[in-house]
């Protein structure tokens, strides 16, 4: 007898091997993507973060603030002597961190928590400054149950500056 062609369990056995290598790479590429999706949102996050806290910086370190107030709940202007007043400010409904006219969308998986601004000063100092203000926004990350808190020290004299927390 002259066979050309597959029988029907030869195909119904190759049918069913390349169904589940089919199978196992969709899951491996489902996989691969998730990841990929998750490491994007942590590096846009992280620069984010750099970026907030460098203009941030760059501001107290490049003119002389003069006051700090608090304006509302997660709300703070503050005021320098040659560009006015700068407000910082996070929404936790949209997730959006402002700071005078930069403005930032988290990305997603990350959430803005809160803003808090403290200051201590250290008394018997005549000289130099004698306070620090702490500024920290919180945002964590669902991704990997991560904060990634933007956190800024300012050293200053306190005679200065007006600091109404």
């Amino acid at each position: 007898m002259n066979n050309k062609g597959f029988t029907l369990v030869e195909m119904l056995v190759s049918f069913a091997i390349v169904s589940v290598i089919s199978l196992i790479m969709m899951n491996v590429l489902f996989t691969v993507k998730e990841r990929s999706e998750k490491s994007s949102a942590l590096t846009e996050l992280t620069v984010m973060q750099s970026n907030i806290s460098k203009t941030i910086k760059n501001d107290l370190d490049d003119y002389t603030l003069i006051s700090v107030v608090n304006c509302g709940t997660r709300c703070y202007d503050f005021t320098y002597s040659t560009i006015g007043t700068k407000r910082l400010s996070v929404n936790t409904t949209t997730n959006v961190i402002m700071y005078g006219s930069y403005s930032k969308t988290l990305p997603t998986g990350s959430n803005a928590n809160s803003l808090v601004i403290t200051s201590v000063t250290t008394a018997g100092m005549p000289v130099g400054n004698n306070s620090i203000m702490k500024i920290v926004i919180g945002i964590s990350n669902t991704y990997n149950d991560m904060l990634y808190n933007v956190e800024l020290f300012y050293q200053y004299r306190n005679t200065n500056i007006t600091v109404t927390l």
